[in-house]
């Protein structure tokens, strides 16, 4: 229950608190981005979360597989703290000041008045504010050695988590839908609609699908290109590739 704070502003509209975090997905992305997190320390989190997303000034929530060191790193670009668990109350006394809070996956907190550092890379958006660019410019560039999750609030409401992870889907269906084509590459079993129904899938789906998917797909699609007999208008797909940034993190488990 927030009272009278119970509605925020996101680009000019109300909305409730509980709808600026999909709290079902940050959980998914917190178990990806920290293996072994447990349920009672995301919600320790997820309260801090949501006590950010209530600060009118906007606030930045910083959680960090290594917060300790990194709060020694940027002491000259922070203000180090005595290790303390954040509550929600303090997210608000702490987040007063410009800059993010630095904290752990338990929700202890070693600085504040954060200003990110990083190598700036490709995910940047130069529409949006500092706050939200150094937030994608330091996760990115630490994102292999010192998993990071971070809670963006903009002044205007606006919540952002980074990084904002795709959504899991099943490895299964990726082969099954490759299975069809593979069925569909004989004369006898070829129909141009479920071709294009497999391949307008497959697009749609191109980030999961690996190197060697990607390959095999396109040797199909080249292979079943040459049976069609038919010479009026016909839809021609792109060759697929597969993404630096997929693994299989973003599979779903299915045992």
């Amino acid at each position: 229950h927030y009272g009278k704070n119970l509605f925020q502003m996101r680009y000019g509209n109300p909305q409730i608190f509980s709808e600026a975090i999909n709290k079902k997905k940050v959980f998914s992305d917190a178990q990806r981005i920290f293996p072994g997190i447990t349920s009672k320390q995301f919600e320790n989190l997820f309260s801090l979360f949501i006590s950010a997303t209530k600060q009118e000034k906007g606030a930045m929530l910083i959680v960090s597989s290594a917060a300790k060191e990194e709060s020694e790193r940027l002491e000259k670009q922070s203000i180090c703290i005595q290790p303390i668990p954040l509550t929600p109350n303090l997210v608000q006394t702490l987040t007063s000041i410009d800059g993010g809070v630095l904290l752990n996956i338990d929700g202890i907190a070693y600085a504040h008045g954060v200003i990110l550092d990083g190598i700036v890379g490709n995910a940047g958006n130069a529409a949006r504010g500092s706050r939200y660019n150094s937030a994608i410019t330091y996760e990115e560039y630490n994102r292999l050695t010192k998993p990071t999750m971070i809670v963006v609030v903009s002044e205007d409401g606006m919540v952002d988590i980074i990084p904002a992870l795709k959504s899991q889907i099943k490895h299964s269906e990726i082969l099954e839908v490759i299975g069809i084509l593979e069925e569909l590459n004989s004369d006898e079993k070829y129909d141009r609609g479920t071709f294009n129904k497999a391949m307008e899938w497959l697009q749609n789906r191109e980030f999961y699908l690996t190197n060697r998917e990607c390959e095999n797909i396109n040797r199909l699609k080249s292979e079943i290109d040459k049976r069609d007999k038919d010479t009026s208008m016909r839809i021609i797909y792109e060759d697929f590739h597969s993404n630096p940034e997929m693994d299989s993190t973003y599979y779903l488990d299915e045992k």
